[in-house]
Order: C-alpha cells, then structure tokens, then sequence
C-alpha cells in the first residue's frame, strides 16, 4: 500500500462505531490486502461480515480469502461465515464468498456444505507455441443456474515462465469472453469447438 498509510485500531473502532459507510466499505478489503495482524483484520472482517450495508459485508466476506492466501490461517469458525454468505440474498456478497470460498478451500483446504463447486478440465492445445489447457472452475450456490457461465482458467502447462488468463464461456450462446492476446483465429477457433462439446456439469459432479 505504497504512499498510503493503514488506518490505526482506534480510527477503525471510530468508524465502526460511527458506522461511516464510506470508511467500512473500503476498510476490510485495505486492512486484509496489506496489515501485518491476521488475528486482528479477522476480527474487524468480522465484526462486519453482517453489516446490513451489501458493500461493507460483501468486501468484509472477500476479506478471509485475502488473508487466507496471505498468512495460510484462519479460525475454523468463520467457515460458517463464509457458508452463510454464499446464500446471502445480495448478489454482491454471494460472489464475494465464492471467492473467499475458494481461496479458503484451496490454501486452508476447508469444504463448504452449500453449493455446487466444479473443477474441471475442458480443453488442452497449442497456442502462440506454448502448450495451454482450460480449467472451468466455479461455484453455485444453491437457486441459480449452473448453465449460464463458466468461468475458464487458461492456462500454460509447459513450464516455467507460467502464464494464466481469466475468461468465461457462454454455453448457451457459444460465446468466450476475455481477450487470449496474440492467439490465433485457428487455436480460439479450436477453443471455442472443444467447449461447445463439453456437457453442462452436473449437480453431483466435484464437491464444494
């Protein structure tokens, strides 16, 4: 957080206390992303995991993912935090926790007992001559269509230097999202005809 300073304990229980709104929308996402105590961002995430403001518990949420890609730790009982928040009514705060959810379920190995979580690799080729492959990876909570999108990890699998792209694919109108820069008309045109084969996911494929 260069040439800006985090907030002290005594200015965050001000803010808290004063519920600014425009302070706690922005304070769990600076304080997990850059302060050095895990046990005391954990606690002001949260002390506002159940703000009834969406923005301040939806980023409150996304912070126990940055401190569990950060520090490897967390308390076991925030799990059900996250779990409750994957089936908040606020959109905002559903996708928040499913990206806390995977990054707790990858660096903390925790599962989730809400949801679908898929993983799954749809595509492997050439590209720019390197070797690529793409992974669909996500997370439904329970109620939405598992159908609508896919988010696609595409990523090198040759070696060193590694190199990942984010996209998405629309299974319904064949259509890829994200910009593979310097691919060629033939290896998208591969992509896109390998996942337009690929079977929707079922309910009972991987676990959250």
């Amino acid at each position: 957080m260069e040439g800006r300073e985090l907030p002290g304990r005594h200015v965050v229980d001000e803010a808290i206390a004063a519920d600014d709104l425009e302070r706690l929308r922005v304070l769990p996402v600076d304080l997990s992303l850059h302060h050095p105590d895990v046990d005391w961002v954990a606690d002001v995430c949260l002390r506002l995991a159940n703000h009834p403001d969406a923005t301040v518990r939806g980023n409150a949420v996304l912070g126990f993912g940055h401190l569990a890609r950060r520090f490897g730790r967390l308390d076991s009982g925030i799990r059900e935090v996250i779990e409750r928040a994957l089936v908040d009514p606020d959109a905002h705060v559903r996708g928040h926790a499913w990206s806390a959810a995977d990054d707790t379920r990858h660096f903390l190995n925790w599962t989730f007992g809400v949801g679908t979580h898929v993983e799954r690799v749809l595509w492997s080729g050439r590209a720019r001559g390197r070797q690529w492959r793409a992974r669909q990876v996500d997370w439904w909570p329970p109620g939405l269509d598992a159908g609508d999108t896919w988010s696609l990890v595409i990523e090198t699998t040759d070696g060193p230097p590694e190199e990942k792209l984010s996209s998405w694919w629309s299974p319904d109108e064949r259509v890829l999202g994200g910009t593979l820069r310097g691919w060629s008309t033939s290896a998208i045109g591969n992509l896109k005809r390998t996942l337009a084969q690929s079977p929707p996911p079922g309910a009972d494929q991987g676990s959250p």
